[in-house]
């Protein structure tokens, strides 16, 4: 069992989402860098998709009940273990996770998973549908029954760059004008203070969308990037709504994904746009050194 001591800026628990229920407007939320929970899950013998913490731009402190192996993936925080390995946390030891200086979450994973509440087949905490909340300092989180595999004792190394997403055109990407298509890829864009893990609100640049921005409400897909009126895109992310009423110019891949979910207010970064054969290429690339023994 772990004890919150200090429950950080805002800490949700969170496993790989529940996909496949937008029809029924459900949110697949889920980890915001899903690649990050999965190799922290790896590290300490769990099923890829066991719960653990996910913290955004500042860690909390937490007090080990019971002897336990942990590990801290994600953006470059202050911590007080190594992160990207596996680490023996004795009882009546503290892990502290601080500030971050790069990327925005990080996520710890314990051997066993987080014990927490199901709903609709998954524990991922989604604030706007009432499926659970953000962690409170003084819970005591118990702890799951998923390790399956050997505890992993090498030092992980995830290099992304963070200065790019790759993007594949989307459903109405014809609709925008050539002037309109060649600012969205060439423009640099400030990631907003407004942004959450519903969406990703951009700043710097104006594309000019068809039809005023405005259109018939449609379903939408993670990672798709909408064009409102005021002409700054927003990516909706993984707490977002299932349908939108919003041009979409582009959709993310797959495999840059967790690098949204990395993407901090006031960062910059630029669109690439890819075709949809090497999206299916990075993305295969990815889940091939997933699954490649540590």
């Amino acid at each position: 069992m772990i004890r919150v001591l200090d429950a950080g800026l805002f800490t949700t628990v969170q496993d790989l989402g529940r996909p496949g229920l937008c029809h029924l407007g459900v949110s697949a939320a889920g980890a915001a860098d899903p690649v990050s929970l999965r190799v922290a899950n790896r590290l300490v013998g769990n099923v890829e998709s066991a719960a653990g913490l996910e913290m955004t731009l500042r860690g909390g402190r937490f007090e080990f009940l019971k002897d336990s192996w942990v590990s801290v993936c994600g953006g470059e925080f202050e911590c007080s273990v190594p992160m990207w390995r596996a680490v023996w946390m004795r009882a009546g030891e503290q892990l502290s996770v601080g500030g971050c200086s790069r990327g925005a979450r990080c996520y710890v994973a314990v051997r066993g998973g987080i014990d927490a509440n199901y709903y609709l087949g998954s524990a991922s905490t989604h604030v706007l549908s009432g499926f659970g909340g953000p962690v409170q300092k003084g819970t005591v989180l118990g702890l799951g029954i998923c390790e399956v595999g050997e505890v992993s004792h090498d030092q992980i190394s995830l290099g992304r760059p963070l200065d790019r997403v790759r993007v594949t055109l989307g459903a109405e990407s014809d609709f925008f004008s050539a002037r309109a298509m060649f600012t969205f890829l060439s423009q640099s864009w400030k990631v907003s203070e407004h942004s959450s893990r519903q969406g990703v609100w951009l700043r710097g640049g104006f594309v000019e969308s068809p039809g005023d921005g405005v259109m018939e409400s449609e379903g939408v897909a993670l990672g798709a990037v909408q064009v409102p009126p005021s002409g700054e895109p927003v990516i909706l992310f993984v707490d977002s709504q299932t349908t939108g009423g919003y041009p979409v110019v582009a959709n993310v891949v797959g495999a840059d994904v967790g690098v949204v979910g990395q993407l901090r207010p006031g960062w910059e970064f630029r669109f690439e746009a890819v075709s949809f054969d090497e999206a299916r290429r990075l993305l295969r690339q990815q889940e091939a050194w997933l699954r490649a023994p540590f």
